[in-house]
């Protein structure tokens, strides 16, 4: 029987207060007027002069003028297939760094932001006409190229907007377009709007982890893929206690004592802690419920990890029918473990079934990070009084940091097993 589960992530979300939707003409035709009165050049005497204007940097500027819903293909002029599924894989999300959209302050070149969009230049070669002339917000492939920096302002200011556009693209039959390529805009169309609707409700995302340190093993960045979130499977999710372990882990380095091999990470989810022990060159086995472990899986495969890494199924409820069952580990790192009344007890039994008893209790540690989530104090001192009765507090740190849901305080703590 699958225990239902206390924590509810809807809990955490604060919707963030957005412009007045009766507003939103007005305010986008101000911001042009605006933005064309402070292009005007004037001399000292307030005659217009050409002298050493740069009509370059004009027309960037033109091409940055904040996007307004009706600069978008409008229906009734029948955008053709091209049209569309350029301008929507155009408007996807740029991919997530960390805990935020990754937006770039840096134009990159027209090339790449197409291949990063996956838009082809068959694609591009077959839209153009149609948007020369109907569409002249984006009638060159570098308009067109502009088009994701300006679609997080537009998804952001006006949302509703933005919906409703996607919506009327599902809910139209598309009559002037094949049966396959209607199929694909409405998909694409629904993507955008499951993208804007916040994360419990986003589709699968791919996020790029950034941490200091990380190019001393070799890489810049780590991949994670994270599924569809749903309150059962919470573990398909990256969760903010697990960048601050890991980032302590890298800051620490391989030499200290904290990691000894072999490792083992108890609830990985989406394995950031365990796949930072395996760029550090630790022998590491990440654990999950069955339901996680193909994703925790990808996500190794993802950062082209695999010999010195594992990833098995582990149920707390019944750790007898895991593969690792009878082994033990010199370090133990667990974040964000506790989400039930009964988890703390889980954890604390794991623990103490897979850390090694050595001679010299302080040669293995037990790692754990913990958010201070003002709705499970009482789990969370129960976690730490059940950890009193066999370990030993030796470190204790508050940290700041954030999630997806926001800012939160973190608890680091270390422990060593008491000496018998």
């Amino acid at each position: 029987m699958r225990l239902k589960m206390d924590f509810d992530p809807l809990s955490l979300y604060t919707p963030s207060i957005t412009s007045d939707a009766t507003h939103i003409g007005n305010e986008s035709l101000l911001s042009k007027v605006q933005a064309s009165i402070s292009r005007q050049p004037q001399s000292l005497t307030g005659q217009t002069s050409c002298k050493n204007y740069d009509y370059e940097e004009d027309k960037d500027e033109e091409d940055l003028i904040p996007l307004h819903i009706l600069d978008l293909p409008l229906l009734r002029l029948n955008p053709p297939y091209p049209v569309l599924v350029t301008i929507l894989m155009l408007m996807a999300p740029d991919e997530v760094l960390n805990f935020q959209q990754n937006h770039h302050q840096n134009i990159k070149p027209e090339e790449t932001i197409f291949s990063e969009k996956s838009v082809s230049s068959e694609q591009l070669q077959s839209a153009l006409p149609w948007l020369v002339h109907y569409c002249p917000r984006f009638s060159t492939s570098t308009k067109l190229s502009r088009l994701p920096q300006l679609a997080s302002t537009l998804r952001t200011n006006f949302s509703n907007e933005y919906n409703s556009y996607m919506t009327r693209l599902v809910s139209n039959d598309l009559p002037w377009m094949s049966e396959a390529e209607k199929d694909e805009i409405q998909s694409l169309a629904s993507l955008r709007i499951s993208e804007n609707c916040g994360r419990m409700a986003q589709p699968q995302i791919k996020r790029k982890i950034q941490l200091a340190n990380l190019e001393q093993y070799g890489t810049d960045y780590i991949y994670l893929n994270e599924p569809s979130m749903t309150n059962d499977n919470l573990g398909l999710k990256t969760w903010g206690s697990s960048l601050i372990l890991g980032s302590r882990l890298l800051r620490v380095g391989k030499g200290n004592n904290l990691l000894q091999d072999p490792v083992l990470e108890l609830g990985s989810g989406t394995g950031l802690v365990g796949i930072c022990c395996c760029l550090m060159g630790m022998n590491t086995t990440l654990t999950d419920l069955p339901q996680i472990v193909p994703n925790l899986q990808k996500n190794l495969e993802l950062n082209s990890l695999g010999l010195d890494s594992s990833c098995v199924e582990l149920d707390w409820s019944a750790p007898e029918s895991s593969p690792v069952y009878g082994k033990t580990f010199s370090t133990i790192v667990v974040s964000d473990p506790v989400y039930s009344s009964q988890h703390p007890y889980w954890v604390v039994n794991m623990i103490d079934l897979f850390l090694r008893h050595d001679n010299d209790p302080g040669a293995n540690n037990v790692l754990i990070e913990v958010p201070l989530r003002p709705k499970f104090e009482k789990e969370r001192q129960l976690l730490w009084d059940l950890m009193s009765d066999k370990f030993v507090e030796v470190e204790s740190e508050i940290e700041d940091g954030f999630d997806d849901f926001g800012e939160m305080k973190f608890c680091y703590k270390r422990f060593v097993r008491k000496q018998q």
